[in-house]
C-alpha cells in the first residue's frame, strides 16, 4: 500500500512539475502609443504587470490634443487581463483610469489660470501579445466627466520588455 501511494504521489509531483515548466515567463513591462483611450486623443504610456503571470496591470501615460487651446493629459489606472484560452497571447483587458486634462492657453496671464478637467475612463479591450515582444490592443472606453458619458474607441501598439 505504501508503495502504491508513493508511486501515485511521485506521478502527481512529476506531472505538476511538467505543467509548471510549460508556462512561459511573461515580460512585465510595456511601452506603447495609443490613439483614443484614457489619454483622450493621443498618448504615450508605460505599463507594469504587477504579478509574474498576466493579471493586474498599472499604467501611467502622458498625452495631448488641441482644439482652440492645447491640452496636456496625465493618465494613471489599473486593469486586469483575462486570458482568452482559445488563442495564445490573447487577453480581454478590463480597467479603469483617471485622466487629468490641463488646458494651456499660451504664454499669457490667462494661462496661469488654466482649467483642469478630471475624467474617469473605464475600458474594455481586446489585447494581443505577439511573441511576448509586441503589444496590440483595441477596444472601447467611456469618458465620464462633468459633461456626462461619452463612448470612446481606442487602439494601441507598442513593445514589451
Amino acid at each position: 500500500m505504501k508503495k502504491l501511494l508513493s508511486t501515485i504521489l511521485l506521478i502527481f509531483l512529476c506531472a505538476s512539475m511538467s505543467f509548471a515548466q510549460e508556462e512561459i515567463a511573461s515580460k512585465r513591462n510595456a511601452s506603447y502609443v495609443e490613439a483614443g483611450g484614457a489619454g483622450l486623443f493621443f498618448s504615450i504610456n508605460y505599463e507594469r504587470q504587477l504579478s509574474k503571470t498576466p493579471g493586474f496591470l498599472w499604467r501611467v501615460g502622458l498625452g495631448g490634443y488641441s482644439e482652440d487651446d492645447f491640452y496636456v493629459t496625465y493618465t494613471t489606472g489599473f486593469s486586469y487581463l483575462f486570458d482568452l484560452n482559445e488563442e495564445k497571447g490573447a487577453f480581454l483587458e478590463l480597467g479603469a483610469n483617471l485622466t487629468i486634462a490641463r488646458e494651456y492657453k499660451g504664454i499669457s496671464e490667462e494661462s496661469r489660470n488654466a482649467d483642469i478637467f478630471e475624467n474617469i475612463v473605464p475600458g474594455l479591450n481586446y489585447r494581443k501579445h505577439f511573441n511576448n515582444d509586441i503589444l496590440f490592443k483595441a477596444g472601447i472606453n467611456a469618458i465620464i466627466n462633468e459633461n456626462g458619458l461619452t463612448p470612446w474607441l481606442n487602439t494601441g501598439f507598442g513593445i514589451m520588455f
